[in-house]
């Protein structure tokens, strides 16, 4: 199809010889068969659909071969504004076709073939959502992260585009010795950064040492944090103790669940961050040569305005903001993170899980994960646990918890309720977005389809036959 071509077909959908390749990228998309012909009625392009509907290669021949048989199509086109209903007949199948002929400085240039009646104006509405996402796609393009290649950021599994923005942030934070401050709900993975922080860190030789600052009791959360001299209270060691910032000398602390401290212990971490110096339970002062990272799952800014995080530790704590999606936000990392569960579970017990059941990705793609990436970790070593108890080597629905299959059966019932569908008609309805997403991520292409969705061939084709995906 040659740039002039291609402009006829851009004039009828109101669009410039600019948008050559998302005109392409829409029509490629839409599931209904799309042809364009010329002045001569030849055929100039061919959609995805429509060559699988139409059997015929690149070559075109079939579809040129069809053409001849309807030997008043050419004609009628110079006369219609609109041809409904044309039939073509390959072998046993005969597909309809709305033929919608367009003109330049009067003479007829050609003409665009609509399976199953699809209107001009939902074609239009498509090129427009496609224009605006290829306008996103272009910022992106620009600025597409990429991977750093540092191996303790490697560890972490994601490529979320989001999520390795994330990474690099933190990637490049790490060759400093600022104060950072991660946010995420609980789950996602906060500590595991923290770790890569750390580890691509001048300080990677030093300590790491982590401290969950909702786990200690008020009442010893000084001494464990800054340790306490001899005889210094009732029952105090006569050695002493270190704490948690003097064991991390010359490396890392980190302090998890920052927001559960005290009003007086946030006044004793803010003199450290301040002073880099701390006085021990009994009077003594240390000097301090550790990098804070501090994590929380809460809004610190929100408590500050309530009065219940001070401002002066927040604004030290928060040089460095690093925030980390959950997973319901990057559903697209899902199934790296099935494989490296399972893979990490397979090397441990020596016994190989080969797939997931159709039904049961498609069902934890449309569960929220409240519980994000420790959630499912969890869930599949439950499921991995139970199939190999099984001596099943396919991980199925029925080898997740109750609690979790109730969970989904009410959000489930919730939205039968609603919609007036059983719950086989919903997960029917899930399988089959999840089935025409996957062909449409691989631009259509099946075989890659069946490897993504990790069934057989004729399973995929029986899928498609049920669910009359072309």
């Amino acid at each position: 199809m040659n740039k002039a071509e291609i402009g006829n077909v851009l004039k009828q959908l109101n669009l410039t010889l600019f948008d050559e390749e998302l005109m392409l990228t829409v029509l490629n998309h839409i599931l209904d068969p799309i042809f364009a012909i010329n002045e001569k009625c030849e055929i100039v392009f061919l959609n995805t659909s429509c060559q699988n509907v139409l059997q015929c290669g690149e070559d075109n021949k079939v579809i040129d071969e069809v053409f001849i048989e309807n030997k008043n199509l050419c004609h009628d086109l110079h006369s219609e504004d609109r041809i409904r209903n044309i039939p073509f007949r390959i072998n046993r199948n005969v597909v309809n076709f709305s033929v919608i002929p367009f003109w330049e400085n009067g003479s007829f240039a050609g003409a665009i073939g609509i399976g199953k009646f699809k209107c001009i104006e939902e074609i239009y509405k498509l090129v427009q959502d496609f224009r605006e996402k290829k306008s996103e796609q272009k910022v992106e393009i620009k600025f597409k992260p990429k991977r750093l290649l540092h191996k303790s950021m490697q560890k972490i599994i994601g490529n979320n585009v989001y999520f390795v923005k994330t990474l690099n942030k933190a990637a490049a934070t790490a060759k400093t010795d600022s104060t950072v401050l991660i946010y995420g709900e609980s789950g996602v993975g906060k500590q595991m950064i923290a770790e890569a922080i750390h580890e691509s860190s001048n300080r990677a030789s030093g300590p790491f040492i982590e401290v969950n600052c909702a786990a200690i009791p008020e009442n010893l959360l000084e001494s464990e944090l800054f340790g306490y001299d001899s005889h210094s209270f009732t029952g105090a060691s006569k050695k002493g103790k270190i704490g948690k910032f003097e064991a991390a000398q010359r490396g890392t602390i980190f302090l998890d669940e920052i927001a559960e401290l005290s009003l007086s212990m946030q006044a004793k971490l803010l003199r450290v961050l301040q002073f880099k110096e701390f006085e021990k339970v009994g009077g003594t002062k240390v000097k301090t040569d550790t990098r804070v990272v501090a994590a929380t799952n809460k809004s610190l800014d929100k408590m500050v305005q309530e009065g219940s995080f001070r401002d002066d530790l927040y604004y030290r704590l928060n040089v460095i903001p690093i925030f980390v999606k959950p997973l319901r936000e990057r559903k697209d990392d899902l199934d790296i993170l099935l494989d490296h569960f399972i893979e990490v579970l397979s090397e441990r017990y020596s016994y190989n899980i080969l797939r997931l059941s159709t039904e049961l990705i498609v069902l934890l793609h449309s569960y929220s994960w409240p519980g994000n990436i420790r959630e499912l970790e969890n869930l599949i070593e439950y499921a991995y646990i139970c199939a190999r108890f099984d001596e099943s080597q396919e991980i199925k629905i029925e080898h997740f918890p109750e609690y979790f299959l109730k969970s989904v059966r009410l959000k489930t019932d919730m939205t039968c309720t609603k919609v007036g569908k059983t719950m086989s008609e919903m997960i029917k309805k899930i399988e089959f977005d999840y089935i025409l997403k996957t062909l449409q991520n691989t631009n259509f292409n099946k075989s890659e389809a069946i490897k993504l969705l990790g069934i057989s061939r004729g399973s995929f084709y029986a899928k498609l036959k049920e669910y009359n995906i072309l």
